[in-house]
This record gives C-alpha cells, sequence and structure tokens, in this order.
C-alpha cells in the first residue's frame, strides 16, 4: 500500500518525496468519501464530495429564498380573502400584494405573519395618484415661482421677480428686509410685484444693539446705506454720507509726530520745559493756517508726540481724534519711519490705512499731509523712502476724493529737493518760517472743503452788559493815544493807539512793551479768544491765562505775520475758575493788534 513521506517541504518543492504525496492527496481528493481531505502539508481541505454537498445546499437555500420572495411576488390577490386561502404559497415572512377595492391605490402590500396576511402600510401607487401629486407640484411651482432657498441664495428666504431681481428676503435672525432699509418681524402684504410692495401696515423696529437705524446692507452685512441713531448723519457705503467735499463746517484736530506736536508753545525750545498748552508758537503750521483763514478753519486740539513712527501715531493718537470728533483730522506723520528705515509697504504703509479707515468710519474726514521737506539729500536710502510715502499719500487723497495739503510740494527747495532755505531748524523740523508755508499749504489744501463761516469777532464796541463780548473797549475807541482804556501797563516802552484802515477801530502798536487787562469769568462757559495781530520777526504774545492754567493765545511767536491775521481759540472755562488775566507781550520788533473779544459762543442743541 502507497505511504505518504509526509517531509513537510516548504512550496515550491521538486522532491520526488512531495511528488509522490501530491499525488497520493489527489487521490484522495478525488476518490475519499469523506467531505474532506489533507494535502501533503497537512492541511484540511474539502473533498470533490464535499463541493458538491456544499453547491447543493446553497443550491436549495437559493430556491428557497426565491420560493419565498419572488413567487409571492409574482402573485396579486383580487381580496384579502382570496390571498388568505393561499396562505400555503406564501411562505411566512414574504410578502404579497392584493388589488385596492377603494382605488387610491393599485395595490397594498400584506405579510405573512404566522400564518396571517397583516398589512405593511406599503402600496403601489395608481396612475390617478401620481397625476394628482404631478398636478400638486405644478400648482406649488407656480405658486412659489421666485421663491430661493439656502442652496441658492445666502439669505434662508428670498423673494425674487421672475427675472431674479431680489423683492425681500429673511436674514438668520427671522427678519423680514425690505427695500430702503426697512426690517421687521412680521408683514402683512397685500401684493407683491416686481419693484413694489403694497400693505395695509409695515411694522419696523430697530434694536438697541443696532449700530444704525433701519441699514440697507448687501450680503457680506457691509452697510450701504443706514442712519446713526444718535445724530440722524446718514451712512453711505460704510462711511457718514457728509465725509464728501464741503461746504462743511471748519473744525479739525491735529494728530501726528514731532513737526506737529512742536507747535504747541513751551517755556523752552520745541516741547522742552513746562508747556503752555493749548497756548501755540509760530512752529504750529496749524495756527497759520486757521489765522490765514480768519477762523474758517478752526484748530480745535493737537495730539502729537516726538519720535513717533506712523503705527505709534495710529495705537497713540487716533482715539484723540475720535474723541474730539471734528469734521477733519488733519494727519501728518512718517519722517520717523523714514528716519528708522521702517519698511514703508509692509508696516508704514498699512499703518497709514488703517488711521485713515478708522477716521473715516468715525465720520471724521480725514486731511491726508505729505511729509514737509526733508534733508534727505545725503541718503538715498532716505530720499527713495520719504518719496515713496508722499506717493502713496497723494494716490490714497485722490482715489478717495480726501482733501490733500501738499506740505512737500509747499516746502522743499527745487534745486536739491531739502528744506527751502532758511525754512528749517534742522534736517526734519520746520521753524516760523518754514511752518507759515506749511500753514499756506493746509489752508489751500481746505479751502473748497470748508464753508465760508468765519470765526465771531468783535466788530462793534458796546458795554458787555448789552453784547455777548466779556472785554470792554474791544475796539480801542477809549485812550489816551498811548494805552487804551483798561489796560494796566506792567513794562513801558513804544506804544500808539491810532485808527487803522486794515480793521475796525484802532489799532495798538507796541515795541518793547507789556500790558495786561483782568476779566471775570464763569465756570463751564464756553468762550472764545479772537484778536487780529500783526507781528515782526520778534517775540509777541497775547495770551488768557488763570493762575498757572493758559486758557487760549500765542505765546513764544517771533515770526512776521506779513499782514493782520485773526487768530481764534475756543474753550470752556474751567471748574472753579472765575477770573483770567488777559496778557500782552511785545520785544524788539514792532506788533499790532486790535479787535480783541472774548466772547461767548452761542451754541444750537
Amino acid at each position: 500500500m502507497a505511504e505518504r513521506y509526509n517531509t513537510r517541504n516548504s512550496r515550491p518543492s521538486n522532491s520526488m518525496k512531495d511528488v509522490n504525496d501530491n499525488a497520493l492527496a489527489f487521490d484522495d481528493f478525488m476518490g475519499v468519501e469523506a467531505d474532506s481531505f489533507l494535502d501533503r502539508l497537512g492541511h484540511e481541505r474539502d473533498s470533490l464530495a464535499g463541493v458538491i454537498k456544499k453547491v447543493f445546499s446553497e443550491s436549495s437555500s437559493a430556491v428557497g429564498l426565491a420560493t419565498q420572495n419572488l413567487i409571492p411576488l409574482s402573485r396579486q390577490y383580487m381580496s384579502v380573502v382570496a390571498a388568505q386561502a393561499d396562505i400555503a404559497n406564501i411562505p411566512a415572512g414574504s410578502t404579497t400584494y392584493v388589488r385596492s377595492l377603494d382605488g387610491s391605490s393599485l395595490a397594498d402590500e400584506y405579510v405573512n405573519n404566522a400564518g396571517t396576511l397583516v398589512p405593511t402600510g406599503r402600496r403601489m401607487p395608481s396612475q390617478a395618484e401620481i397625476a394628482n401629486v404631478r398636478d400638486t407640484a405644478d400648482s406649488v411651482n407656480r405658486r412659489t415661482e421666485g421663491l430661493r432657498t439656502e442652496s441658492e441664495s445666502a439669505y434662508p428666504l428670498e423673494i425674487t421677480d421672475n427675472k431674479g431681481k431680489g423683492l425681500a428676503y429673511s436674514d438668520r435672525m427671522g427678519l423680514f428686509n425690505f427695500p430702503g432699509g426697512v426690517k421687521t418681524p412680521a408683514i402683512n402684504v397685500d401684493k407683491v410685484a416686481s419693484g413694489t410692495i403694497s400693505a395695509n401696515e409695515i411694522s419696523a423696529t430697530s434694536e438697541d444693539g443696532d449700530a444704525y437705524l433701519f441699514p440697507e446692507v448687501d450680503r457680506a452685512g457691509r452697510v450701504l446705506f443706514g442712519t446713526y441713531p444718535d445724530t440722524g448723519k446718514k451712512i453711505y457705503l460704510g462711511e457718514p454720507l457728509h465725509n464728501h467735499r464741503g461746504p462743511l463746517e471748519g473744525d479739525f484736530f491735529a494728530i501726528g509726530d514731532s513737526i506737529t506736536a512742536y507747535g504747541v508753545a513751551y517755556s523752552g525750545t520745541n516741547n522742552s520745559g513746562t508747556s503752555y498748552a493749548p497756548c501755540v508758537r509760530d512752529q504750529s503750521w496749524h495756527a497759520w493756517a486757521s489765522m490765514m483763514t480768519a477762523g474758517r478753519l478752526r484748530l480745535k486740539g493737537i495730539s502729537a508726540t516726538g519720535g513717533y513712527t506712523v503705527t505709534q501715531v495710529l495705537n497713540t493718537h487716533v482715539s484723540k481724534a475720535e474723541q474730539a470728533a471734528t469734521t477733519f483730522c488733519v494727519v501728518m506723520c512718517g519722517r520717523n519711519d523714514v528716519v528708522q528705515g521702517i519698511d514703508v509697504e509692509t508696516v508704514t504703509i498699512p499703518a497709514f490705512l488703517k488711521i485713515f479707515r478708522r477716521l473715516r468710519q468715525k465720520g471724521i474726514i480725514p486731511v491726508v499731509c505729505t511729509m514737509s521737506a526733508q534733508g534727505n539729500s545725503t541718503s538715498s536710502t532716505q530720499r527713495i523712502a520719504e518719496h515713496k510715502i508722499n506717493a502713496w499719500l497723494r494716490a490714497y487723497a485722490r482715489k478717495y476724493r480726501l482733501p490733500l495739503a501738499d506740505l512737500h510740494r509747499y516746502t522743499v527747495n527745487p534745486l536739491n529737493g531739502d528744506w527751502t532755505p532758511g525754512w528749517n531748524q534742522d534736517v526734519s523740523h520746520p521753524n516760523g518760517f518754514g511752518a507759515r508755508a506749511m500753514g499756506r499749504a493746509l489752508a489751500d489744501g481746505l479751502k473748497e472743503w470748508s464753508a465760508p463761516v468765519y470765526a465771531p469777532r468783535a466788530d462793534e464796541q458796546l458795554s458787555p452788559a448789552i453784547s455777548n463780548n466779556l472785554l470792554e473797549n474791544c475796539l480801542f475807541l477809549d485812550s489816551d493815544g498811548t494805552n487804551p482804556a483798561g489796560w494796566t501797563v506792567t513794562k513801558t516802552g513804544v506804544s500808539a493807539v491810532a485808527a487803522s484802515g486794515e480793521i475796525k477801530g484802532n489799532a495798538w502798536s507796541l515795541t518793547g512793551h507789556e500790558a495786561e487787562k483782568t476779566v471775570t469769568l464763569i465756570p463751564s462757559d464756553r468762550l472764545q479768544l479772537g484778536f487780529f495781530a500783526k507781528t515782526g520777526d520778534a517775540l509777541f504774545e497775547l495770551y488768557l491765562i488763570s493762575g498757572a492754567t493758559h486758557l487760549a493765545g500765542i505765546r513764544d511767536w517771533k515770526v512776521s505775520t506779513e499782514g493782520f491775521l485773526y487768530f481764534s481759540y475756543e474753550f470752556t472755562v474751567p471748574a472753579g475758575v472765575t477770573s483770567a488775566t488777559l496778557k500782552l507781550k511785545t520785544t524788539t520788533a514792532q506788533a499790532s493788534v486790535g479787535q480783541v473779544s472774548l466772547l461767548k459762543i452761542t451754541e444750537l442743541v
């Protein structure tokens, strides 16, 4: 009898012993009556007999399933009674169909549940039912034409005409939005047509948290048109509608670096010593602009710091401008970015953008200022940065239709690109003469923007009891020919009071002469100090002070005004201040003053 060697050699193997074992294993596969056999590696395998048994078993199962599922489905009964009578041909758990008696469907499905037919609730729809569904869908389509849902719209519900033109929409807060910025939680509409919404009543409310009253917004939530609830000012394209060219009120605030900061009067040079704020000196180009326009442009305040970059001005001084809430804000900085080598494209310009955008969004019109002349002739790197910044500033003002004070154009020496000779105290800062030129640039830049409304003046000499001027003898009509009545001389120099064809009343001309006048004040009163002054190139001062508190005026002014200019400044009398002294001082150059007033401001609510 043949026997296996059982070498258990792994495959493949050409050993004759393994060939012998394979032959015997195949013989077992073909001839054994058992369901399995062992191959030469000892693994149990299906024999031919076992394979045949499995095929027959699975075939029987398939036939059973067919009998259970297909044969009953092929049968349809005219009634449940007929189907129940044939239950022997409906295997348990399988389903069959019975024709519908009421005609609501073609046939109803039943399942054999332990010998009893039970309805499953499913049915075959009839043609009539299908036609009815189609008619209903067509009716809905006609009634909801123009209704778009979330898959095609930014809003949960949007109503359009048949051309896709929007009529109204429901936002994610559940409010209905209609043309004109109307929002309402409910609406009773009689008719909706393209361009027309008719209703007996539309009720719209604005909630406390709303930034604007009934805003019209785009799909990204940006305000197209709205109303400030506290001021009534209109918002157009994200910023107040009045942020457009004049005629506008001429009040302005100033922010920047030392070129602005040095305009505030101090006891020492530039910003050294004791501050005399809010008094200004001849380095204040903002004060020059106000005086050159006779108060048509009114300086309301200055917030600036020497050495600050554009980013630092953004972080520190823009908030002060927002609090001042003036019509205009004069923005001039950038010099320190040039000196420090700060990247213009990635740092300086983005900071300027943020400054201008914040102001515009607050309803404040930025006055874009190019940098005044700079002594960069020895540095090509600084010169390139200087012109890159100035070019961008001009382009920004042009694109957004903003006022531009081109300080560079008014101060530059055309021969070398530095300061006009005699107009600067160092490579960065103007002296009084340079500030005078910059003031002219600012006045010219705002000329077409501001309304031709000028600061109040003392145009007639009346008693304070019957006028709003707290100063007596404001036109110097009462005098001894040397000094006007009501003033106390504190230092005698050359002095004369005489008529002048340039101003109303008399002019008081002085050289090396000092005088003062005390006036009674009421705390919280809004006042304006105003006077005409014609100065020479020597120290001139005329200011109002209470104790050590300066209220308004000019100090440390050493540059000629080239004729009479009108100074004016508004302020609020501080708490506890009941009197103040008006001080006048001249030195080596003759100066003349006239129409001096301290007017109580009339304000409309």
